[in-house]
């Protein structure tokens, strides 16, 4: 069973913050690294809700 993947737009409207911040957050170890997926990046969305939930 494959788990769902987010992308960019979908995870900034979940957090609701911009992209910019997902990838400074990211940068900096506090939020959840994205997959690359050919020259697309994709988040687990089950790191995306437990991120949401630690807030």
């Amino acid at each position: 069973m494959s788990e769902a993947l987010l992308d960019r737009k979908e995870v900034c409207k979940r957090i609701g913050f911009s992209h910019t911040f997902v990838y400074k957050e990211m940068r900096e170890g506090r939020f959840p690294k994205h997959r690359k997926i050919g020259n697309r990046s994709r988040w687990l969305e089950s790191e995306v809700d437990d991120w949401i939930r630690s807030q």
